[in-house]
């Protein structure tokens, strides 16, 4: 079944958005090794005599022999774990990783880099696609080529002229809302049976009702016209979360985004970067 990430009920919902970078801040840990230095031998002094009368003779003292540095401990480095299979999908608001058992991060497709190169590494990982997909442009929305591999779709804009349709090619602060690719789950594992879920553990299959439990309402949102219900699940933090939707609108979080068909049903589909007022 081919699934798209496109619904042209969006764009009777949204508004033109203000997007605002952050920079990206790094820190570097510095390792400061200190040397140990050996004592100097002692200066050794000589008697003397005063006066008529004989002093007594001071008897020098035998130079001692040079401490000895210290012999440092050496620190054991230790074993890198070799990477294994994947083993898991981590969904989140600014990459997606491909990890094994251990944790170890055998892939990070970040959303803002090369969509082809992030298929490319996913398919070394995952191996051969289980299918793709082509998706209309519609007015907000760029054509884009799917690549499946069970239930992990990546999605990548073409803003190439298609059919008449030409998208604006996104440039400076709106690369990092609109992306050269997306991804999406559309089942709780891969065609090979790799889990995929989002960095919080949501999985689709979930409750809904159970999902947006205790989450706060501006990452929790109901469409009255066709009652689904989303939900974000992870939000970026190199960049702000929420953008303006338009006058009376509530501003928007960004991020992964969880939906479900029905409110009290479950978990249809995850999707990131995406917006928490677009339908599942």
């Amino acid at each position: 079944m081919h699934t798209t990430i496109r619904s042209e009920a969006v764009a009777a919902t949204r508004a033109v958005r203000t997007r605002t970078a952050l920079v990206k801040a790094a820190g570097i840990a510095v390792l400061l090794l200190a040397g140990v230095t050996a004592c100097a031998p002692a200066i050794i002094g000589s008697g003397s005599t005063a006066g008529p009368s004989s002093a007594p003779t001071e008897t020098a003292a035998s130079p001692s022999a040079p401490a000895s540095a210290p012999t440092a401990t050496p620190t054991a480095t230790p074993t890198p774990i070799p990477a294994g299979p994947a083993a898991s999908v981590l969904i989140g608001a600014e990459a997606t990783d491909i990890v094994d058992a251990n944790g170890v991060v055998l892939a990070s497709l970040r959303y803002a880099s090369d969509g082809d190169a992030a298929v490319a590494l996913a398919t070394e990982i995952l191996g051969p696609p289980t299918g793709t997909d082509f998706a209309v442009g519609l007015p907000h929305y760029a054509p884009a080529d799917g690549t499946m591999w069970g239930g992990f779709q990546i999605w990548v804009n073409r803003y190439e002229p298609y059919e008449g349709q030409e998208i604006k090619q996104p440039t400076g602060d709106e690369l990092l809302y609109e992306t050269p690719f997306a991804v999406l789950a559309s089942a709780p594992e891969t065609s090979t049976g790799i889990p995929i879920t989002a960095v919080d553990g949501t999985a689709v299959g979930d409750l809904y009702s159970d999902v947006i439990a205790g989450k706060d309402a501006t990452v929790v949102h109901y469409d009255e016209t066709f009652g689904y219900g989303t939900v974000a699940l992870d939000l970026p933090t190199s960049f702000p979360a929420f953008t303006d939707a338009g006058e009376g609108v509530p501003p928007m979080a960004h991020g992964v985004i969880a939906g479900a068909e029905a409110v009290t049903g479950p978990i249809t589909s995850i999707r990131s970067p995406f917006e928490l007022y677009s339908l599942v």
